[in-house]
């Protein structure tokens, strides 16, 4: 398994520093290489998740107030 610094391709993203459940900083992946679509686990809870995935969701699941709600009369 790789540890969060364990990142050696230059146009790879930077891994998670932290679980966004717990926020522990002990992470494990078992990918061979590391890019948007790896999956890490939080040794402390757990969690598992996707960088990629938790990005594209997190503008899906929150709408933006301002714009296309309208308050009922």
């Amino acid at each position: 398994m790789n540890s969060p610094g364990d990142n050696d391709d230059k146009d790879a993203p930077a891994p998670p520093t932290h679980c966004p459940s717990c926020r522990s900083r002990d992470l494990i992946t078992s990918a061979k290489s590391i890019d948007k679509n790896t999956y890490w686990r939080c040794v402390a809870c757990g969690e598992v998740w996707n960088l990629g995935r938790r990005q594209s969701n997190r503008s899906q699941n929150f709408p933006t107030y301002g714009s296309g709600f309208r308050r009922q009369p």
